[in-house]
């Protein structure tokens, strides 16, 4: 296992685990050089006034996993954004917790959230950018959305319209 003192030691795709008691805190601004996936059975906090970007103009993702199943307590372990977390239109950040995804204010990101609950304040702005799936063979990309029928419902008498 390697150690890392920053994520920004990080130079090839990486998948960085933790069982860090109080979860993860990052509390300063991360410059990304590569992909890379961060999963902590603990959850993760990003503090007041973190910022993250690209090393360049090379799109980067950026994963926060929090495995499943796990039991919640109080929402925990989850994803907290503290005030002011914002993330470059070069980092597609990919949430994923089976707890509470908690955003405070003034944050702004692109990429995917899948979380149990999501409590968001004020000033929040997440762009959709399709993320591919950490789990999935070769990786991968989303090109389109399609909507497709799921359910149909037949009635013996539909009902009729007033003239």
């Amino acid at each position: 296992a390697t150690a890392y003192s920053d994520i920004t030691s990080v130079t090839s795709p990486t998948v960085i685990t933790s069982s860090c008691v109080g979860g993860l805190i990052f509390t300063s601004s991360e410059t990304l050089k590569t992909n890379v996936a961060i999963v902590s059975t603990t959850g993760f906090s990003l503090t007041l006034n973190t910022s993250w970007q690209s090393d360049g103009t090379t799109t980067r993702l950026l994963y926060f996993i929090v495995p499943s199943p796990q039991t919640c307590v109080a929402g925990l372990p989850g994803i907290t954004l503290a005030n002011h977390t914002s993330f470059a239109s070069t980092v597609n950040v990919l949430y994923y917790t089976p707890c509470t995804l908690s955003i405070s204010n003034n944050n702004a990101g692109y990429g995917q959230m899948y979380a149990g609950a999501v409590s968001a304040s004020n000033n929040f702005t997440e762009h959709f950018v399709p993320v591919p799936s950490p789990a999935a063979t070769g990786g991968g990309t989303v090109s389109t959305l399609e909507a497709s029928l799921i359910f149909e419902r037949q009635v013996v008498s539909p009902p009729t319209l007033a003239n």
